[in-house]
Formats: structure tokens, sequence, C-alpha cells
């Protein structure tokens, strides 16, 4: 049959005109067909398309979950692949955006390929956040890269090959983001890897010595390492950061940590040896003012152990820059696995170490990284297309929200040691040693906060329209003037100033960030990871008997791992929980039960808030200083009103014209650049000049007139400048007087001026404040005027950038709220500055200790903002305190303590008239006191508790009391004791409770006297020779025992008080002439008590003796008791001259030990019968005291004692009078 064969070349469609119209090469309607438009034989040909088949979700995937849709989809023909987004999750709010994904939500990507039918799970996990109202509508793949967006999330791509190869390897937001992770923290100086943190990492290992030299010395450098091979020289006229950056798995960079502070430390430390001030003001350099610094090492800390697995990140940049150059260069790119090892074997797992030993940058990177502060990546898009390979957003959101302020004050104080504070570790002191705050500028400090992907605010400025005084800094706005230091400032000691930032909650709330996002203002909140850690928790049970505590353990929930602090009330209930480690796995709603902390039945309801990884997540501080570069100049001395003999300071005159307002100074060499003339709109002939260079004194010669004073001090200037009201030659100055004819030469010799001979400039400045050495001196030939350093500051040159300048000040948002919370939380615990130090015998009214509270950050109060009042004193038992006044009643509790609240904390003293004793039930001894911490801040009132023990004070062994002389037999015989025991001695001890005759009774309380075994010439008997003591009297008696003349007894008696503390003495009991003749040795210190009436002395001796050596013996005599007086005793005795008038007495003898004390006297002189006791009237004419000895204590029973004769009395024949004086105590001490 006929065929009817038609070609559509021009395949179109066409429907406009009749039938019979219709072009050739056109057709009028097709369904399901194509037009070929192949170069063969077939073009124009009609051809079938092939129809669509339905593939359910399971076929696709292989999963059988109810409600999972497809929320998005791409097909790649290449490789006949369709890639799916699937979810099970529909986000309710009413913007469709605000709820994150639960972690009970269904989240995957898969491909599956057409062609064989195979499935392949790329991604899996509730933290791709996908929602069925929120369609993925835009998806790419880019040279093996998967990008999509929904408007819903941020930007996001996967590397498809690495997702096929593991399934698992993408679990979080840092991984699959298309903006990646900021490192926020710059690189320390200090030893962060080894958690140490008292020394900086900058050293000079290239240099053997110090070069510091004192009287010649120089001193060993103990860092000097033979063997160092860096360039020694490379960093010497540097000022030079460091800064470092990630490079990810795919290629990418991440955006470049904050950089270090300027590393330099001078040489000498900054110091100026001998001749280097005289070498300053020749050359007007300081050539020492170089770095010192050859060696670093830079600690970078990461956010986790296993950066290569958490973050993708597969080498670190270390970057260098120099403060003149633009360039930004790399010393090294360090494999990422060389990184983790070494982090694995530091003390701190976070940190890695690299050790930089001045070694050049091997390559420099372009200018558009250095540019590069922020990735433009926007934080939603609606669309996103490929175009001329590369990835392009529309519809997008690009920006978070700030908060409009932060509330905060700024100050300024010494730079801190090793210092912890609530938000992190300060060691500015340590780790830039040599750096300081410049005086006498303006700061504008702020805020920049930036999510974990670098998107940074804008500058955050604080609301604060009053100022805040926080441990004697005052802390105002975000702006601060720091004037120049004062003279109350050692230069030597001075560690420098820096900027110190006060943050506190804002207005209304309990954070200094916002927490919770805003979608309709675009504010993000604050940063949360998808662990499900606790956020906060609120006390559902107190429970009882708890103690405070920190980093406690809970139990119950369904995760693990968060810790809470604590504090109680005075019944020991929790009054207050916050988290610690927040954990992971737990769900809003579920009940903690802390433990560990004794006590029981408190729970905590816990609040676990959602993922928000878009969240302000670091904070950065930035600084506006726009007061920028200055001058040194250094300067050959300055004069202090105007040089002697001039027409201003005449010889005649008093020298002090207009001294402290006038200062002259020469400018040679730099310095007269550093202070310039004007020269605009000046005459032909004008030979003065002004200069419009404000000026500061920063050093000035020393103001005495002296060559050998010819020193430099410290310069204290106020924010007044000096001013220049002149510049010119010392010839047209004209200071010299002298009257010079035309053509004559003008004398150009001033002692002031610094080569005065070559005619140098000299400015004559108008001071504010006293500077500089005067010329005063009475005539011209008078000491040399003695030329020393000084130094003027000039003005600095304020910039025309009204921009802020990035520090390495950085932190977490969470740490800063947390830090922020803890103040607001108010007291939390008590600390002692002085620990609680109390003894038995510490006297009433002591202060045993003084302390203060601190929040649950160890955080203290301002000055005055707590008020402390003590509430209550118990003991272990719970019973209130009870102790003794000097009237042996008792007191109890509060009367027992007085608690006197200061500014900084409180004083705990003993009452008045209040004495502790030191009990045998344990319990009775510890103190627990409960104390209400009134917070004037806030009108609450917490009550802490902390502990005190009273420790026992030793007893003591008094004095031993005679009885009756107990009569044993007579002189001729001895005669059996009598049956009844015969009391002999009592002894007198007392415990160590304070006070004096008033509390007599209470020292006797719980004491325990004991008797060991008597010994007599070193054999003991069973019923110790017939001696006993009465334990609680302290009695000692004997009975049934025959004693003999001449024996010697030794007694060991104990005395114990109730704490278990003894005292001891050796009692020995000599038999003498029917008495009982005691000795006793205590702390091997022998002493006597008084058992007779006998007193005698004994082998008495009187020399001359040449103190030379030579003794002359005049007369050797003995004598019996002191009622014989010195009869004996030769009178009249005549010695030859001493050499050299070295005449010296010597008074020598015995005594017994019932002789207490003993006065020796010398007089010039015969007294005749005149005595020293004072009843024999005044000294016979003619005769005085010239020497004496007073109240001198036998030492172990000998006297002797030296007396020198002065010279005047050895001229001639002199007679001389001695006198002993021998007296005892009786039982009432009267001699």
């Amino acid at each position: 049959m006929p065929e009817i064969q038609n070609n559509f070349i021009q395949s179109k469609m066409n429907q406009d005109v009749d039938d019979r119209l219709v072009p050739n090469g056109e057709y009028r309607a097709a369904l399901n067909v194509a037009i070929s438009r192949s170069e063969g034989s077939d073009v124009g040909a009609l051809e079938n398309i092939l129809g669509n088949s339905e593939i359910s979700v399971t076929n696709l995937t292989g999963l059988r979950i109810n409600n999972l849709d497809i929320v998005g989809y791409y097909i790649d023909r290449s490789e006949d692949n369709i890639y799916v987004f699937l979810s099970d999750y529909v986000d309710s709010s009413s913007s469709g955006l605000a709820n994150f994904a639960p972690s009970t939500v269904n989240n995957f990507i898969y491909r599956y390929n057409n062609t064989s039918g195979l499935y392949t799970k790329l991604v899996q996990g509730h933290y791709l956040n996908f929602s069925k109202n929120s369609p993925i509508l835009s998806v790419n793949i880019l040279e093996g890269l998967m990008f999509w967006t929904d408007n819903r999330n941020q930007p996001r791509k996967i590397n498809v090959r690495t997702a096929v190869a593991n399934s698992n390897y993408y679990n979080s937001e840092d991984k699959i983001s298309l903006a990646k992770y900021y490192p926020y923290t710059p690189i320390n100086l200090v030893d962060l890897a080894g958690d140490e943190y008292g020394v900086s990492t900058m050293t000079n290992p290239s240099q053997e010595f110090l070069d510091i030299e004192k009287d010649g010395e120089v001193y060993d450098n103990p860092d000097y390492e033979e063997d160092w091979a860096g360039d020694p020289e490379l960093l010497s006229d540097k000022f030079v950061r460091f800064s470092y950056r990630f490079k990810f798995d795919d290629g990418e960079y991440s955006l470049m940590a904050p950089w270090t502070q300027i590393c330099f430390i001078p040489k000498q430390q900054g110091y100026f040896n001998t001749q280097d001030s005289e070498e300053a003001y020749r050359s007007t350099i300081v050539s020492f003012m170089e770095n010192n610094v050859t060696q670093m090492l830079l600690n970078i800390t990461f956010p986790t152990q296993t950066p290569n697995i958490d973050l993708s990140v597969s080498s670190v940049d270390i970057l260098y820059k120099e403060s003149d150059g633009l360039a930004i260069k790399v010393i090294e790119s360090i494999p990422i696995d060389s990184i983790v090892s070494q982090m694995a074997n530091n003390a701190n797992n976070l940190v890695y170490s690299y050790k930089y030993i001045s070694t050049k940058p091997y390559k420099t990177l372009p200018s558009s990284d250095a540019t590069r502060v922020y990735d433009t990546v926007p934080v939603r898009a609606l669309s996103q297309e490929i175009i001329s390979n590369r990835v392009v957003y529309g519809n997008f959101f690009d920006k978070q929200t700030p908060p409009k302020f932060v509330n905060y004050g700024v100050g300024y104080g010494l730079k801190d040691a090793v210092t912890s504070t609530p938000v992190q570790k300060i060691y500015s002191q340590i780790e830039y040693p040599s750096s300081s705050l410049k005086q006498n500028r303006n700061y504008q400090v702020g805020f920049v906060l930036a999510d974990r992907f670098g998107r940074q605010s804008s500058v955050i400025l604080s609301a604060k329209d009053s100022g805040t005084t926080s441990e004697d800094l005052l802390f105002g706005g975000s702006t601060v003037y720091v004037p120049y230091a004062d003279d109350s400032i050692d230069a030597l000691t001075f560690p420098g100033y820096e900027l110190k930032v006060l943050v506190d909650i804002i207005e209304g709330g309990t954070t200094a960030i916002p927490i919770t996002p805003n979608i309709s203002t675009g504010y993000p909140g604050v940063y949360k990871d998808n662990s499900q850690g606790v956020d906060s928790a609120i006390i559902t049970t107190p429970g009882a008997n708890y103690s405070p505590g920190q980093n406690i353990a809970t139990t119950g929930g369904s995760g693990s791992g968060c810790t809470v602090d604590i504090t109680v009330n005075a019944s020991s209930e929790i009054n207050a929980v916050t988290i610690n480690n927040p954990g992971t796995g737990y769900k809003t709603g579920e009940t903690l039960i802390p433990s560990g902390v004794g006590g029981g039945g408190a729970s905590f309801l816990i609040t676990v808030n959602e993922p928000n990884p878009l969240g302000w997540y670091s904070y950065k501080i930035v600084i506006k200083q726009t007061e920028q570069e200055y001058y040194n100049v250094y300067l050959p001395g300055i004069l202090n009103g105007y040089p002697i003999g001039s027409k201003q300071n005449p010889l005649e005159g008093t020298g002090t014209e207009e001294e402290n307002k006038t200062a002259n100074i020469v400018l040679y060499s730099d310095n007269i650049n550093k202070i310039p003339k004007d020269l605009n709109e000046v005459g032909p002939d004008q030979r003065q000049y002004r200069s419009s260079v404000n000026i500061f004194g920063r050093v000035t010669p020393n103001f005495i007139l002296s060559q050998d004073n010819v020193f430099s001090t410290q310069s204290y200037p106020s924010a007044l400048s000096d001013t220049v009201p002149s510049i010119a030659t010392l010839r047209d100055t004209n200071y010299n007087p002298i009257v010079n004819k035309p053509g004559e030469a003008v004398d150009l010799d001033y002692r002031e001026f610094y080569q005065s001979d070559t005619n140098p400039s000299i400015a004559r400045i108008s001071i504010k404040n006293q500077i500089g050495k005067t010329s005063l001196i009475t005539t011209p030939t008078e000491l040399n005027y003695g030329i020393s350093l000084g130094v003027y500051e000039t003005s600095p040159v304020t910039s025309l950038l009204d921009i802020y300048w990035e520090t390495s000040t950085v932190g977490l948002v969470s740490e800063l709220n947390k830090a922020a919370s803890a103040d607001f939380s108010g007291p939390n615990e008590i600390i002692l500055d002085l620990p609680y130090t109390h003894e038995e015998g510490t006297p009433d009214t002591d202060i045993v200790a003084q302390g203060k509270a601190i929040d649950d950050q160890g955080n203290e109060f301002v000055s005055g903002q707590i008020e402390y009042t003590l509430m209550h004193v118990e003991d272990a038992n719970g019973d209130a305190v009870s102790q003794w006044t000097s009237g042996y009643q008792t007191r109890s509790g509060l009367d027992c303590f007085d608690l006197q609240s200061t500014l900084d904390g409180f004083e705990l003293s003993i009452s008045e008239d209040t004495f502790f004793y030191f009990s045998t039930e344990p319990a009775k001894n510890n103190f627990k006191f409960y104390i209400d911490c009134f917070d004037n801040f806030t009108s609450s009132t917490t009550t802490l508790q902390f502990e005190g023990a009273l420790s026992n004070t030793s007893p003591e062994i008094i004095t031993i009391e005679r009885s009756i002389p107990y009569d044993i037999g007579e002189a001729s015989g001895f005669r059996p004791i009598a049956s009844a025991p015969n009391i002999v001695f009592e002894m007198v001890g007392e415990n160590g409770v304070y006070g004096g005759a008033a509390t007599d009774q209470l020292k006797k309380d719980g004491l325990s006297w004991s008797l060991g075994d008597v010994s007599r010439g070193g054999t003991t008997s069973p019923d110790n020779f017939g001696f006993s003591i009465n334990p609680v009297s302290g009695v000692i008696s004997h009975q049934g025992f025959n004693l003999s003349s001449g024996e010697s007894y030794n007694l060991p008696i104990t005395l114990t008080d109730s704490g278990e503390d003894t005292d001891s003495i050796t009692l020995t009991v000599n038999i003498e002439a029917g008495e009982f003749i005691t000795f006793y040795s205590k702390s091997d210190t022998t002493g006597t008590v008084r058992p007779s009436e006998t007193r005698e002395i004994s082998n008495t001796q009187f020399n001359w003796r040449d103190s030379g050596g030579d003794e002359q013996e005049v007369v050797l005599v003995t004598v019996g008791t002191p009622d014989n007086g010195f009869e004996d005793v030769e009178e009249n005795a005549t010695v030859s001259p001493i050499p050299n008038n070295n005449l010296e007495a010597v008074v020598q003898f015995a005594m017994t030990a019932a002789i207490d004390k003993c006065n020796i006297y010398i007089y010039k002189g015969d007294v005749g019968s005149w005595n020293p006791s004072g009843t024999g009237g005044p000294l016979p004419p003619g005769t005085e005291l010239i020497s004496q000895e007073l109240q001198i204590p036998p030492r172990d029973g000998v006297i002797n004692e030296t007396f020198p004769i002065p010279e005047e009395y050895q001229s001639e024949a002199t007679a001389f009078t001695i006198f002993v004086w021998i007296f005892n105590f009786d039982d009432n001490q009267n001699p």
C-alpha cells in the first residue's frame, strides 16, 4: 500500500495555521515523540520517547520506615544514578524552621543506580535536620562533590566517593557544612601542651651568655643549646606574629586563626647596661632595642583530640607575618597524623606544640587569602546552580543578627601572672613579658561574635552608663582612658598595663549572650551541638543531709556523664544546682539524682535544648585605638631653667628664673626630625621657630648637681603635654650675656649643652611638670654639670582609619555565659584566707579565722557586695557549742564567738571572757559555723557553712609544794616510818586552758597524775620504796619503808590531760640531816625546789686578772654561812700595775641549790660598814659604784663573774670594795 514519509527537519509544532497550510518539515501535533537531530540519514525523523516507571522508596533504599518520604532528589545522567534525600520529619513550627529534628527522626541520603538496580547509603543522622515542609530543590554535583541547599539549613556538600566508601564518615554538621570549622583560638606562647603556664616559650638558645652584665660579670644563658640549628639573626630586626589554618580532606582551607601579639623581647630584657644611656643620647637610638627571641614553642589548642576524624583536617599550616609587610607566609605544613601523635603524649591532649627555630617561610599566600576574614557562604539559600565551574546561590540569607549590646565594662590594671578566671586562664605577664598597654591613650573595646563556621557579627559595644568597681579597679563603659603611670609604680618591677573586661548578664536575663534563637529577627541564639547534653536543671526535691560540692556525678535519665555543682542551706538541703558537665544523650523532662555527696532524696528536673549548629559559638575582643605611631626622643640631658651665666640666669642671680616652667634641650641627628620646626608662614629673616609637636617627659636626668651622681630616673608626666615654643641654634638663642660687636664671635661655651661648641639646635620647652636638672651653682669654676640621658615622647599620630583591631583575647560564648551566670548565682562557698586556728590555749578575743564567700566558679565578690552574719554554731553531735566563762559558768552557741563583717569578708574571733576546754569526747571539739551571706546587689540571702576544730594545748607542771618538814629521824640515828602515809610533796599542774587566776578551777579539769618506777642507785622496787601519788590531787605520800641518810630517790612523775598530751618531771629526793632534800629536772633543764633552811657557799675565790691573760691571785678564802659575813677575807691586798690598763676583777664561788640569786657590787674606795641593802644610808664620801651584776642565777651551783675596771681608776693607787650579796625567796616570793 502507498507509504507517506515525512521528515520534520524544522522540529516545529505548528498549530497556528490551517492543516493544509502547515509548511513541509513542521508538524501539527505529537505525543511522546522526539525529533531526531542527528547528522545521519534519520535527521528529522520522529522517535518514540521512553516512558517512566515508578520506583518505591523501598526499592530505592531498601528501607521500610513508615512515613519516610523523598524530600529531594538529583539525577546524574552521566552515570545513570539517582540521589535521593529522605526524611520522616515535619517541622510543626509556624515558620517551618524553628524546630530542630529530634534524635528519633530518620534522615538519609541514598544513591540508586538505574542500570544495576543497586542502592547505597551515603549519609544518615538526625543532625541532617531535613523536614518534609522544606524540600530540597537545588542539588548539583561538581567534580565528585555533591552540593545542596533547602532554605532550612546552611548549604552543604559531601564527597560522593568518600561517602560510598564509608557511610559513617559524615556524622556531624562540621563535616557536611560547605563553610568549614573556624579555628577561633590563637597560638599561645606558654607551654599549654605541658600544662605549664609559668614561663614564656619565647627564648634565645643561640646565645651562650645573657647580654646583661653587672660589675663586669657575665651570666650563663639557661636556654643555651650548643647544637641549635636556627638562624640567630632572622628575627633580630623584625616584629613578627604567628597564626595557623586547617586544610581539610577535600582541599578546602579554614579561615586563619586570630594572630598572636608581636613576639618580641628586647635584648638585655630592655634594661640599660652601664654605658647604654650615654650611647643612647650620643646616637639618638637605643641599640639594644632589637628582638632577642630566636625560638618559640607555638601552642595550638584543638577543639578535639582527634581533629583528623572529627573535623576531617588533613594538615595544619603555620603562618607568619611581619609588622611592616602585607604578605602572609607559610613556615611549614604539618600532616595531621604527626600532630595527633604528639597530642596523645602531651600532658594536655588538646594542644599541639610546634617548635619554631627562626627558619624562613617557604611560600607566600595569595592576597585573596590575606583578606579572607570570613567565607561568603549563606546562612540559608533557596536556590543553587553551577556556573562556570563555580557554585552560585540565589535568594539567600547571609548574615546573623547580633545582640544589640553586651553588658560589660572596661578598665585597666597591671598585667596578670598566672591567674584563673571563670572564662579563661590569664597569663599575659608571663606570655608577653615585655609588652604593655600604651599610656595616655583612649581605647574603645568591643565584642565580635562568630558562629562555629566563621560568620562574624559586627562590633558589639556596651550599654553601660555607670561604672562598677571590682578588685579595686573601675570598669566603665566600652571606652577607657589609660593615663601615664604615677610614682606609686616601681619602675623596676612594673609588669606593664593591660585592658580588663568585666562582663555581666543582660538586664532581665541570666546570661551575657541570649541563648534562644529568634527566627523573626534573624537572631541565631547560642551554639549547641547535637550531643543532647543537659542545659539546665531545677530542684524538684531538695533532699537532706547534703554537703556542698562541685562536679558531682548524677544518676538517672537516658544519657550519661552529667555532673553538677550544688550548694546547701543551713538545713543541709540543696538550694542551688548548676550544670558543670552537660554529658550526652539526655532528654528534656528526665530526672537526675546527685550521688557521692552524702544525704539523699534530692532530684532535679532537666532541660535539654535543641541543637543549634548556627548559633553564636565564639567571641573575640576587638579594640579601636586611633592614636598610633610616636617617637622617643633620646636627649643628652634636659636643662631645667636656663644655663648659668646667661642673661636669664646670671651668676649674681638666684638661679631659679623660670625653673620648673621652662626647659632646654639639644636637638641633633635624628631628633631634629622627631621634633621638627614649623616652616609654614615664616619670615625671610626668622631664626627662631616653633614646633607643633607636643611632647611628654618620660626619663629625666637626676636633680643632684655632682659629677658623682650622673644618672637618670623615671619621669611621670600628666595628660597635659609640654610644648616647644622655640627652636633655634645655640648662637641664635643669645643666652650668653656678652654684647658682641659686629663680626665678633659669640661665646658658645655652655657646660649644660652637649657639644655646645658645634652650635647645635636648642629647643626651649614650656613644661607642665618638673623635669631635668637645674644649672644652679655659685661660681663658674664649680663642678661640671654632668650630662645624663633624658627622654621625651612625642604625641602620637592619629589615624583616620576608624577600624577595630583584632586581639588575641578570645573564648567560647558558652563559657562567657557560664561565668556571667555564675556571678548572678550569688554566694556558693566559704573559703578561709586564715584557716581556722584555735587551740585550747588561744586567748579570748583572738581572731581564729578569716574568710569570704565565693561563687560557684571560684570568683570573689566586689568589695562591699556581701554582708556576713553568724547564725549558729554547733558541734559534731549537732548540739550547740558549749564552753566556759572565767566564773566557771557555761556559755553556748553564738555567745562563744564574735563575727565581724568587713568589706571583703569576715573575721571570726573568740568572745570576750570565753575559754575553751578540750573535751575527751572528740565530737565536742569539732565545730560547724552557719553564716548568712546577704547579697546587696540582688537583696538575697544564702546560708553557707564551714568547719573548724579545737586543738589541744599540752598540760604543764607548774611547781612542787612542800608540806610541813617531814621528820624522819634524829641527827644521831634514824627510825622507821610510821604506818600511816605521810604527805611529803604536792604537785601543782594545769591544762592548756587560757586565762589567769580567774580560770584556775577550769585549769584543773581533766588532769591525771601518775608515778613511774622509783629508782634508788639504779634499782627499783615493786612498791616504789613506799612512794605513791594521788592521780587526782597530785599529792605524793610516803609510808612503810625505812630510809637511810645519804640515800637518793628518783621519782618520774607524769601529768596527762584530756587530749592525752603529757608533761613530765623527774623528782630527786635526797635524805640528809633528817630532811627530804629535793631536786627536779624537766625538759633538760635542772631546777630546784626549796626543801630545807640550809644555805651555804664554799670555795670562794677573788682574783685580779690581766684581761690579756695573766692572772695574779690575791686571796683564796673559804667562808661558812652568810651570817658570818666575809670576815675571813684578807683585807688591804695589793696588786702590781697591769700592762695596758687591762685590769679585771674575778669573783668565783660555789653555791648550794638552796640559794636563789646573788648580786655582786664593786665600789671605788673603802665603804666601811656601809652595805648595799639600802639601810646604811648614802655612800660615804669619796666612794662610788663602778660595776655591778644583779640577780645572778646559779650556773650548776657555781658563780663566776668578771668585772672590767675602768681605765681612769688604774692610773694611781686605788682601794676597792667588793660585795657578794646572797639572798633567797620565801614561799611568798619575797626576798
